[in-house]
């Protein structure tokens, strides 16, 4: 309960205050052969955000949990990401998250003010991740074009 109510804490006081601060860099794994970070790109809230395990192989399922507060209902629900590798435009990619006639997930149709923590296992078949700087930005949009959440990712191995 202690991280809702800590990022519900920093997104009040980062709006009441009008500070431009970039939030603070997250890591999800630091090991000498792999690096994660991730920091909210949202001016008004961060993002939780954690994947296990942490390894280079990535040929089994990984658990992925995010935890965010909703500023606006999210009846439809969109992702677009942008990847680059070595500083080099690698791929985009939109998908839709939730759609009014197709729901794939639980938090589909949730309203303004509730906490979204969502834990799936995602399976990603890739036997290792390639050498080198991956950069991921990722952002969530509703059905009123809304941004619901952003965030910028960097993987980081050797």
């Amino acid at each position: 309960m202690r991280v809702p109510a800590i990022i519900l804490l920093g997104a009040a006081l980062q709006s009441v205050s009008g500070d431009e601060q970039p939030w603070p860099t997250h890591t999800i794994s630091s090991t000498s052969k792999l690096q994660v970070y991730y920091r909210s790109c949202d001016p008004l809230q961060d993002v939780g955000l954690s994947f296990s395990p942490c390894s280079v192989e990535m040929t089994g399922k990984i658990n992925s949990r995010v935890l965010l507060l909703l500023r606006q209902s999210v009846e439809e629900l969109y992702l677009s990401a942008d990847v680059y590798y070595n500083g080099h435009f690698f791929l985009h990619y939109d998908i839709p998250l939730c759609e009014p006639e197709f729901p794939r997930f639980m938090f589909c149709g949730c309203k303004r003010g509730e906490l979204i923590i969502h834990e799936n296992p995602v399976s990603i078949n890739l036997e290792v991740i390639p050498k080198g700087h991956l950069n991921v930005k990722g952002i969530l949009v509703n059905q009123n074009g809304f941004q619901i959440a952003c965030i910028n990712a960097t993987i980081i191995t050797t």
